[in-house]
């Protein structure tokens, strides 16, 4: 921690140190007591065609309603490329770890027969004690179906969600 704010340039700036979470990344939107959706988000990639190099795959994004806008050069290389490799055909490559909606990052609908009752009941209560009628919970679990006492973990609670991701999400 000592090194990240030797390397700031802001002195004030403030570091938050999180305990790491494995698991599926979900946002599970609340109205006045309701839960209206529940989306996955999944990392943001490309699929070789086995002629293009993958700063065109990139530029040319078509896994998602939105285009890539950040992607991690050294995470790409750990799984074998640079920028100017040439993908194979149907050659999945994760382009960032962040799950952005905004940055390329697919949706899909979940189901709410797919959740929990237990889970469900707990998005709810979670937005009443937060006192907030609109919430985007941000909720990280292996598996939906699993209750959040044995497994799961939220991650945030948004006051002012983007539900166009839920939009989006219902022809995905």
């Amino acid at each position: 921690i000592n090194n990240l704010l030797n390397k700031t340039k802001n002195r004030n700036k403030q570091i938050i140190v999180e305990e790491h979470y494995n698991g599926d990344n979900y946002r599970i939107m609340v109205f006045n007591n309701e839960v209206l959706g529940i989306v996955k988000r999944d990392n943001p990639y490309v699929l070789g065609d086995g002629n293009s190099n993958l700063l065109k795959l990139i530029t040319e994004h078509k896994q998602s309603k939105h285009k890539i806008h950040e992607y991690d050069v050294p995470y790409i290389k750990k799984q074998g490329y640079d920028l100017n490799s040439i993908i194979p055909v149907n050659k999945k490559i994760i382009i960032s770890k962040v799950q952005n909606y905004h940055n390329g990052a697919p949706i899909y609908n979940i189901p709410l027969s797919k959740v929990h009752p237990d889970n469900i009941t707990m998005f709810k209560r979670t937005a009443q004690i937060l006192g907030i009628n609109l919430t985007g919970i941000d909720y990280m679990t292996k598996d939906l179906m699993t209750p959040y006492y044995i497994d799961g973990v939220i991650i945030e609670a948004n006051e002012r969600p983007d539900i166009t991701m839920h939009c989006d999400s219902a022809t995905t």
